[in-house]
């Protein structure tokens, strides 16, 4: 099957309705323009461009950089690496918990995993998903976006730390005990 890109009217109500629903301010008519060419109508594409500049500060030029790119792993590290250094570090915990379930992650169970609580589980569900780096479902449900999946698990089979003294396997392994705590308590 081949797949078109979205023509430039439909690519340009995407990016202003996606900009409405996700609570992010709209991008001005020429850069949209810009964007819809360089990505050639790919909305996967235009959502991350929009997550990039309108949630963590990224100037067109540099959320439009992947054109330069080699190789699907240079792909996802130019797609997510710079947004993920300018996450906090609870956002990063929750992001890289996600991988752990197949299916859809309630709140609840997130905040086990990633042992991010209350107001900071909020505020960065809020902003993960206001950047495009996950989905929403109804008011208490998420999941990744493939490719920030594929970026996530990447790291953790290159062996990234998650901060200074934490490596990633190490997070992932206390995640995953106190995910396992929460679904026998639950």
């Amino acid at each position: 099957i081949t797949l078109m890109g979205m023509k430039q009217a439909e690519a340009l109500r995407f990016m202003r309705e996606e900009a409405e629903r996700r609570s992010v301010p709209p991008l001005d008519s020429e850069d949209a323009i810009v964007i819809h060419k360089a990505t050639q109508g790919n909305p996967l594409a235009m959502q991350q461009v929009i997550g990039l500049m309108q949630s963590l500060g990224c100037t067109l030029e540099e959320a439009l950089a992947f054109d330069d790119l080699q190789s699907h792993d240079s792909m996802l590290d130019f797609m997510y690496a710079e947004a993920y250094e300018k996450l906090k570090l609870s956002e990063q915990q929750i992001l890289h918990v996600l991988p752990l379930f197949t299916d859809l992650a309630n709140s609840e169970a997130i905040m086990a995993a990633s042992d991010v609580h209350s107001v900071q589980l909020t505020l960065g569900l809020q902003r993960l998903y206001r950047a495009f780096l996950i989905q929403r479902f109804g008011e208490t449900y998420y999941d990744l976006l493939p490719l920030a999946r594929q970026f996530l698990r990447s790291r953790q089979r290159r062996g990234y730390q998650l901060h200074a003294t934490l490596p990633l396997i190490d997070f992932l392994t206390a995640a995953h005990r106190r995910l396992v705590a929460h679904y026998l308590e639950y």
